[in-house]
């Protein structure tokens, strides 16, 4: 795989802090902001 998440102790490191910082997979983005680091990180990408 593609960043090496292959054994269940490197996924398990993966589930967790994603899970507890996404609220249990509930948020697709962060809850900070807006501010002007914030909008640098979500920019537009489409505009490329």
């Amino acid at each position: 795989m593609e960043f090496g998440i292959l054994s269940p102790a490197r996924v398990a490191a993966w589930i967790a802090p994603t899970g507890h910082k996404s609220l249990g997979f509930s948020l697709t983005r962060e809850l900070w902001g807006p501010t002007p680091a914030q909008m640098r990180c979500e920019r537009d990408l489409s505009a490329r």
